[in-house]
C-alpha cells in the first residue's frame, strides 16, 4: 500500500496499457477466426500469433467503413473551401 498512492498515476497508466493490448488482441483474434471460417481453413493460435496478416485485413477492413469515409470528407473540407475561395477571386 505504500507505493500505491505516490505511484498512482503509473499504476493508472499500466491499468489501461494493459487493457487495450489485451483488447487489441482479443478483437483482433475474434477478426481472425471469422476472416479463417469464411475462408473456410482451420483456426489455429500459432498461426494467429505468428502471422500477423490479420492486422492487414482489419487495416482493409477499417478502410472501407462509412465512418472512415465520411471523416476523410470532413478533414478535406477545409481544404475545399480554401480551393473555392482561391477560384472566386
Amino acid at each position: 500500500m505504500r507505493y500505491l498512492k505516490p505511484y498512482s498515476y503509473l499504476w493508472v497508466t499500466l491499468a489501461f496499457f494493459l487493457i487495450s493490448i489485451i483488447g487489441h488482441w482479443l478483437f483482433g483474434w475474434f477478426a481472425f477466426v471469422d476472416e479463417q471460417l469464411a475462408h473456410g481453413e482451420s483456426v489455429s493460435a500459432s498461426a494467429y500469433t505468428v502471422n500477423p496478416s490479420h492486422a492487414a485485413a482489419l487495416g482493409r477492413a477499417a478502410q472501407s467503413s462509412e465512418a472512415d469515409r465520411f471523416a476523410v470528407d470532413v478533414l478535406r473540407l477545409p481544404r475545399r473551401q480554401e480551393l473555392g475561395a482561391a477560384s472566386s477571386h
